[in-house]
């Protein structure tokens, strides 16, 4: 495992074999729907550490529930920035994670693109029927030193 929020591969490998160890021993519960990142309620979840330190920790603002698709986009941030800015817009405003890649959600990212290469804002639309989103992950920083830097460890 790479570092992450200044915890090492080493400390964050630690907390998922002693989730798996939980699991296997009946200790913990399955992780259950819904993405605490996109509100999807029909897909797996999976649990998301922004903090691997020592009594661990299984709720948020420490861990977090979330789809496969959140999930890899939480990690990819540092090196695809202006993409997660995108996929944050998308959660916004009632997406969900597994549709961002469709035809649809790719031709407003191109007009999101457009718009910023004129230095102009662009309106995402709002998904009908889906509640405007916020939360924790919008406040993610994109620093990618922070996944080293001891500094970045939400407790010391």
């Amino acid at each position: 495992m790479e570092p992450y929020n200044g915890y090492t591969g080493k400390e964050r490998d630690a907390k998922v074999q002693e989730y798996k160890r939980l699991l296997a021993m009946g200790k913990m519960e399955r992780a259950e729907p819904p993405c605490q990142l996109c509100g999807n309620e029909d897909c797996e979840v999976e649990p998301h550490s922004e903090d691997y330190s020592q009594p661990y920790k299984w709720r948020p603002p420490q861990e977090y529930l979330v789809c496969r698709s959140c999930h890899l986009w939480i990690h990819k941030r540092f090196s695809q920035p202006e993409t997660w800015n995108e996929f944050k817009a998308h959660v916004k405003r009632g997406g969900y994670a597994s549709e961002f890649a469709s035809t649809a959600v790719k031709a407003e990212r191109k007009l999101a693109a457009e718009a910023r290469a004129r230095k102009a804002e662009y309106a995402w639309k709002p998904i009908e029927g889906r509640p405007v989103r916020q939360g924790w992950w919008d406040y993610l920083t994109l620093d990618p030193e922070s996944k080293m830097a001891r500094s970045a460890r939400p407790r010391p």
